[in-house]
């Protein structure tokens, strides 16, 4: 099976009736297959919480007509403090990694790249020489086709503060064009300055 035409729906708002019945009516009136439904209300809030999965079921796609429907009911529905995000499967983001000496989470993260709608564009791949022993990961890598690169060179005549602030000065660099970055077991504290400039998702495992 196919996922590339997969199409997501998260959506949240302050609970009430109907919710959930409003938003699969929109969904399947405009010809989707819903394929998967979770819907639950926040432990400590009022907020509703909904995620669909669906795909075209011999219509046309259009984003416009999906995103307007959806305003049209969140508006008729009068819902309160709403918000919904609507993500495409074959829309795939551009994904750093940053691991550490363990292995298992790059491996899994590899092997499961591309099956059952899990994938992304691997932007780079890199882990920092001076900290860890990377050779295990340098093999996970290599067995999938794609090759892990290092940051971090120690430099002639510098001091611990100096290579430290460049080590993250350069790992910016290297992952400042992709929009999710994973720490994969990497061990080391990102300092605050580089995740404000980073400015985007960082997800640790």
């Amino acid at each position: 099976m196919s996922f590339s035409d997969e199409i997501r729906l998260l959506a949240k708002c302050k609970d009430k009736p109907g919710l959930l019945k409003s938003m699969t009516d929109v969904i399947s009136s405009l010809g989707y297959n819903i394929t998967n439904a979770n819907a639950f209300t926040g432990v400590n809030s009022e907020n509703f919480f909904m995620r669909f999965i669906f795909r075209p079921n011999g219509i046309e796609h259009s984003n416009v007509l999906l995103d307007s429907e959806i305003r049209k009911a969140i508006t008729i529905d009068d819902w309160k403090d709403p918000y919904f995000r609507i993500s495409y499967a074959n829309n795939k983001k551009k994904i750093s990694i940053v691991v550490g000496k363990s292995t298992h989470c790059l491996d899994e993260l590899l092997h499961h790249k591309g099956r059952n709608g899990f994938d992304f564009d691997l932007y780079s791949l890199l882990g920092n020489c001076i900290d860890d022993d990377l050779r295990a990961n340098e093999e996970v890598a290599q067995s999938y086709g794609v090759k892990l690169e290092t940051f971090g060179k120690r430099q002639f005549g510098e001091d611990e503060l100096m290579r430290k602030q460049r080590t993250f000065d350069e790992l910016y660099e290297r992952v400042n064009g992709s929009e999710i970055l994973i720490l994969a077991r990497y061990m080391g504290i990102l300092p605050q300055t580089l995740i404000d400039k980073y400015g985007k998702n960082i997800i640790n495992i």
